[in-house]
């Protein structure tokens, strides 16, 4: 399926885009469901949404930092598994108290991504191809935008609002089994690379 192992990296990366997008975006889809059942004022949906920001700032310097000294395999599967967590507790939150520690956590665990995506791409992609890759992986996200309000209100609708939070969440599980499993940090320390591949991207960089 992959001509060059590295295309797959790029793969991933575009799936954790569009899992980390329908993420972020699913409690606006599913926002008049939580407000009313918590008895939210908008006022109150407005501390909600605003509080994801405060972890998903202060873990962006930090995910940077991550992404250099233990490589992006360990930071990406960290900050996926962290997030996927915290978006699946969504589903067991009861009022505003718990929804907003929840979406504050789930803000931290998103932090890093940009990081180490673009770490990612530098390690594994020569500079002649890297800006395209950038622009596929983070092309996740848009496909994500596109599609969030139809799957998360179908969800919704079908199912009641928390099973989106399950649904994703197992989602990014299974994500960071596959990225842990056959993911590295570059070339050089997959054992999925070609030794052509491994001295064709060392020259190239």
């Amino acid at each position: 399926m992959f001509k060059k192992f590295r295309n797959f990296i790029l793969f991933m990366l575009f799936i954790a885009s569009f899992i980390n997008y329908i993420d972020r975006a699913a409690l606006s889809i599913v926002a008049p469901y939580v407000s009313k059942e918590f008895n939210l004022t908008a006022a109150d949906m407005g501390l909600i949404f605003s509080s994801f920001f405060i972890g998903y700032a202060l873990f962006n310097f930090v995910g940077g930092y991550l992404s250099d000294v233990l490589g992006p395999k360990k930071t990406f599967g960290i900050s996926m598994s962290f997030w996927s967590l915290f978006g699946g507790l969504t589903a067991g939150t009861f009022n505003f108290t718990s929804l907003y520690v929840v979406r504050v956590l789930f803000g931290l665990g998103e932090g890093p991504i940009g990081s180490s995506n673009n770490k990612a791409i530098n390690n594994w992609f020569p500079a002649s191809e890297r800006a395209r890759a950038v622009g596929i992986s983070t092309g996740g996200m848009s496909l994500g935008a596109a599609l969030t309000g139809p799957i998360i209100g179908f969800l919704a609708l079908k199912f009641g609002w928390r099973i989106p939070f399950i649904i994703i969440m197992l989602l990014g599980f299974a994500w960071t089994a596959i990225w842990l499993k056959y993911a590295a940090d570059s070339p050089e320390k997959s054992k999925f690379v070609s030794e052509t591949e491994k001295k064709r991207s060392f020259l190239d960089r």
